[in-house]
């Protein structure tokens, strides 16, 4: 796995591409680049959920999620890979202060690469 700092630099720079790095630093929503399920990098928004105490050593966004969610993010992102469209549904993650429901969409990017 790339070091972390090279992988938020490649999320900077995915979004610079388009020209919306000022949207990945401010927006309140949670963005995250994955690798599978795997979490490689993602903005303020989710690093401030990422610092709560019981997720401090978690790298896959499943960790993130209530259990009744696991089963539908696995589809969803098995969908997304597989078919290279986006899929969306809806995920309930666990924050330190209380758990939230949040409308999701997996973008595939190249490669085995998804931004959520």
């Amino acid at each position: 796995m790339p070091a972390k700092r090279e992988v938020v630099s490649e999320l900077t720079v995915l979004f610079a591409e388009y020209g919306i790095e000022p949207f990945l630093a401010t927006t309140g929503l949670l963005v995250l680049l994955l690798e599978k399920d795997e979490l490689l990098a993602w903005n303020p928004a989710f690093a401030s959920l990422k610092k709560a105490p019981s997720h401090k050593e978690h790298v896959h966004v499943k960790d993130f999620l209530a259990p009744s969610s696991r089963v539908a993010f696995d589809g969803l992102l098995a969908e997304a890979l597989s078919s290279r469209t986006r899929t969306q549904g809806n995920m309930e993650i666990v924050r330190e202060d209380r758990n939230g429901n949040f409308a999701c969409i997996f973008i595939p990017l190249p490669g085995k690469r998804i931004l959520f």
